[in-house]
């Protein structure tokens, strides 16, 4: 997804926010709180139309979707369970006037140590 597009998308998601919740802060929690409601919900969906939701069920389709981008950060994969979804992460600085008190002063990028560093699994 481009730059525009995930502005566009973290752009409704504040509108709606703000709808929704007038007046209350909107912080990190939000920002990463939406796109992992989004995520459970969708595999939720997925689940029910094969008529699974067992827990084997919902986790079979949250595997099999691959990459997952809804416009709210990097592009995920949820496909391999030792793994994590994305290595790459945004730095961030201070802005007092920015939603949220930060504003993106590197985009996403993987860093040496994170990509070579393996996750314990077990």
């Amino acid at each position: 997804m481009t730059g525009s597009s995930r502005t566009a998308s973290m752009r409704k998601l504040v509108s709606d926010y703000r709808a929704k919740y007038p007046g209350e802060a909107l912080d990190g929690g939000v920002s990463a709180g939406y796109p992992a409601a989004a995520i459970v919900g969708e595999a939720l969906k997925k689940a029910c139309e094969a008529g699974d939701l067992s827990r084997e069920g919902v986790l079979t389709v949250h595997r099999a979707r691959g990459a997952w981008d809804g416009g709210y950060g990097t592009e995920m994969d949820f496909s391999v369970v030792d793994k994590p979804a994305t290595r790459a992460t945004y730095i961030v600085k201070p802005d007092k006037e920015a939603v949220g008190g930060a504003v993106i002063y590197r985009e996403a990028a993987v860093s040496d140590l994170a990509g070579e560093y393996t996750v314990p699994v077990g």
